[in-house]
């Protein structure tokens, strides 16, 4: 009978101090929480709900937005470790703050019933969780971004939470793992900056015809020639590529492709009509329509003849080079039709000997590799946390 009346309320995994712990408590949410609002404080800084960041400084993130200053006295107090439910709430759950400002009097400022008895880090993983926007949506009314959350509202809900200890041990814990994932965000937004401040000094601006930078071996040679896009890359019609079935499995080994920005819709168990696209001899797929690409060095399918499959027209030239020469190239498509054999194959482009070629073209191999492996390390940060919120919390 104890056992059936605690279902739901123990997590699948605890940590070891908390493996014989009681099984957490449950109460409805103005038990826990209650909505304060403190106003006449116009000196503190005005501060804007996000979803990603929680309450930030409005001046921090350049939101240009215009207010009589002599309403500020009407702005509501908000202070470390309090929740705003905000007119986005509904997309990304309430915002938690660790800095002390105002916000809009709009806001609900949500703060504990009893602070000696709940960790905000801990409740922070609940209040942005996506399981607690699912149930917002049945609290929630309005549409778009004009829905609002009331607070009567949101105090019919229940909520299962652990003694102090166990809260802030869950908190703290990761809290932790928020840090290194926001560490290795910032890490692969610092090389993609890089990356992309450097193919602006690597490559010749318009109406120039040597770059900014160049490696020393190549500083006193000519200047790049210019050529036709569709001289130094042929095309090959993707038909006989196409997949039969849209029936994916991730447990099937070939992938299926496109040219936009999804790239890899799905794996396929079909034998027959593969790209046998291999590091010694990839193609770039080129979406004809949105004039999108993808550098590709590996066996696959695509899902339709919306595209083309580029290789080099000379054994001299280097393709990852030539890849990002088509990547330089600035188009807007304004209108639905096919553009490789009309438009880009007749865009004049300038390239440099091979020797130059390859010296780019490795750099630039080896920069996207890096990208690629820090990619793959948030993602895998990102999975672990989700994994660990699904059995750390019941």
């Amino acid at each position: 009978m104890e056992k059936e009346k605690n279902k739901g309320r123990i997590p699948q995994l605890r940590f070891p101090e908390f493996k014989n712990a009681p099984a957490w408590e449950q109460r409805k949410s103005d038990k826990i929480f209650q909505s304060v609002s403190d106003k006449n404080h116009p000196d503190l800084p005005v501060l804007s709900a996000s979803q990603e960041l929680g309450m930030v400084k409005r001046d921090d993130v350049g939101i240009d937005i215009k207010y009589d200053k002599s309403s500020l006295k009407n702005y509501k107090r908000v202070v470390p470790g309090q929740f705003v439910i905000h007119l986005r709430s509904f997309q990304g759950g309430f915002a938690h703050s660790i800095i002390e400002g105002i916000t809009s009097p709009a806001y609900t400022i949500l703060d504990f019933v009893k602070l000696d008895e709940h960790s905000d880090l801990f409740w922070k993983n609940i209040l942005t969780s996506r399981d607690f926007i699912k149930r917002l949506e049945a609290v929630t009314y309005g549409i778009r971004d004009g829905r609002s959350i009331s607070f009567s509202d949101f105090s019919s809900l229940n909520f299962n939470f652990p003694s102090l200890p166990e809260q802030q041990a869950i908190g703290d814990f990761f809290s932790t793992l928020d840090c290194s994932i926001a560490l290795h965000q910032r890490e692969l937004e610092n090389l993609k900056n890089r990356k992309k401040s450097l193919l602006q000094k690597m490559f010749p601006k318009n109406g120039e015809s040597v770059p900014k930078i160049r490696f020393p071996e190549f500083k006193t040679a000519p200047a790049w020639e210019q050529r036709k896009l569709g001289e130094i890359l042929g095309y090959e019609q993707p038909t006989k590529y196409i997949v039969n079935s849209t029936d994916y499995s991730d447990d099937y080994e070939i992938p299926v492709l496109t040219a936009g920005q999804s790239f890899i819709l799905g794996y396929t168990n079909e034998k027959d009509g593969i790209k046998d696209a291999t590091s010694a001899s990839p193609v770039i797929i080129f979406d004809d329509f949105t004039t999108s690409s993808h550098f590709v060095d590996f066996p696959f399918k695509v899902k339709s003849s919306a595209m083309k499959l580029l290789y080099k027209t000379s054994t001299e030239d280097n393709f990852y080079f030539l890849y990002h020469i088509l990547k330089q190239v600035k188009y807007n498509p304004e209108n639905h039709e096919r553009h490789w054999i009309s438009k880009f194959s007749l865009f004049d482009v300038l390239i440099p000997d091979t020797a130059e070629q390859t010296a780019i073209g490795d750099f630039f191999s080896t920069l996207d590799r890096s990208i690629a492996l820090h990619q793959r390390k948030l993602e895998h940060l990102k999975l672990r946390k989700k994994a660990l919120l699904q059995k750390i919390f019941p």
